[in-house]
């Protein structure tokens, strides 16, 4: 049985925040996202990457993007980001190194989307088409999805 992966697409103003990864000279993004935990919701599971990879709660809003590859499936959700401080992660030095590299958070300009290599590249590109056609839709995010907020 193949895990569930969830991410989270959060947008403050016009950007959105992903997180910036290096592994040796390549340079890559990726949306917050894991593998959804046996005892968690996917929106739980947003709730807890978001903080963890970027120190910040949020709250999921709708899910937007179903991405399918020879991995398994990955959902994910449009969220608002409620409190916390952007950036601050258990290990925020964005020089250690990782087993896959490193990353950093960052909040990068959603029309400066294309130049960058976002993965999934098919979410990437899905969600930057959809926010140019009516940004509106991805503005009024202040009403959040009844549940269950990290403790």
């Amino acid at each position: 049985m193949r895990r569930v992966k969830v991410g989270a697409i959060i947008v403050v103003d016009d950007k959105v925040a992903v997180l910036q990864r290096q592994v040796d000279d390549k340079v890559y993004y990726t949306f917050p996202a894991g593998f959804k935990e046996l005892y968690e919701s996917e929106e739980e599971c947003v709730i807890r990457k978001a903080h963890e990879e970027f120190g910040i709660y949020v709250a999921p809003i709708k899910k937007l993007y179903k991405h399918k590859s020879d991995l398994g499936v990955e959902n994910f959700y449009l969220s608002t980001w409620l409190t916390g401080e952007f950036g601050k992660i258990a290990v925020d030095d964005p020089s250690d190194k990782y087993r896959y590299g490193y990353y950093k958070p960052v909040l990068i300009d959603i029309k400066d989307m294309p130049s960058l290599l976002i993965m999934p590249f098919e979410i990437a590109d899905r969600f930057y088409r959809d926010y140019m056609k009516n940004p509106s839709n991805f503005k009024d995010t202040s009403i959040a999805i009844s549940g269950t907020l990290a403790k």
